[in-house]
């Protein structure tokens, strides 16, 4: 997986080499491209045979497959799909312009740091129903968020100085996860199943069907 500044230089040394040789048989060198130019001729390669050449048949096929609207819904409530990521503490810092207000310790130490976010999305109208922000993903952090889907959460709007009400809820008739190890656990599945709420978990690696 060579980078355009490798392939220029390449590029260069190669027709060096040529001209080397033309000059010895008296014949006029080959002009050097910018690399500017290779960059542009680079970019005009079709994308899916440059992934597939870079990074394999599977990785193309995952990136460049056909998507389209995703699982289709009638009302509010009637799927539900919850995730977690990994946050960097440091573009949080940055962001809101604390990162001046740290010791070099302290940023030291948040270059590192990474937190879990958990999410619950009601597929119908887009709108985040559940969240919780924990040192890392557990079935506490699962639980708590779920947990939200069904009541007002202005009071936490407010908490945050939120400048609108958070006072959406629902029941949840289908709820999709994927395979993480705080949804396999027995007391999330309990906390769903519980409710009423059918659990579903989402193939691994094929992101179309969410």
């Amino acid at each position: 997986r060579p980078t355009k500044v490798a392939l220029y230089e390449k590029l260069v040394g190669r027709i060096a080499d040529i001209n080397k040789e033309r000059k010895n048989n008296g014949e006029k060198p080959i002009p050097v491209p910018s690399r500017s130019y290779l960059s542009k001729l680079i970019d005009s390669f079709d994308a899916y045979e440059v992934t597939y050449a870079r990074e394999g048949k599977e990785a193309a096929d995952k990136k460049f497959a056909s998507v389209g609207m995703g699982p289709m819904v009638e009302r509010i409530g009637q799927r539900v799909e919850g995730d977690e990521w990994k946050l960097h503490v440091f573009a949080f810092l940055v962001r809101h312009d604390l990162w001046r207000h740290l010791t070099p310790k302290q940023r030291e130490e948040a270059k590192v740091a990474r937190f879990s976010l958990t999410v619950f999305i009601d597929v119908a109208s887009r709108v985040i129903l559940g969240i919780h922000l924990s040192p890392s993903a557990t079935t506490e952090a699962a639980v708590r968020a779920f947990s939200l889907i069904g009541r007002d959460k202005t009071d936490l709007a407010r908490s945050f100085e939120c400048d609108s009400p958070w006072n959406f809820a629902c029941g949840v008739d289908k709820l999709v996860v994927d395979n993480g190890s705080q949804f396999l656990s027995t007391d999330f599945q309990e906390a769903v199943v519980g409710l009423g709420t059918e659990l579903q978990f989402a193939i691994a690696g094929i992101p179309r069907h969410r």
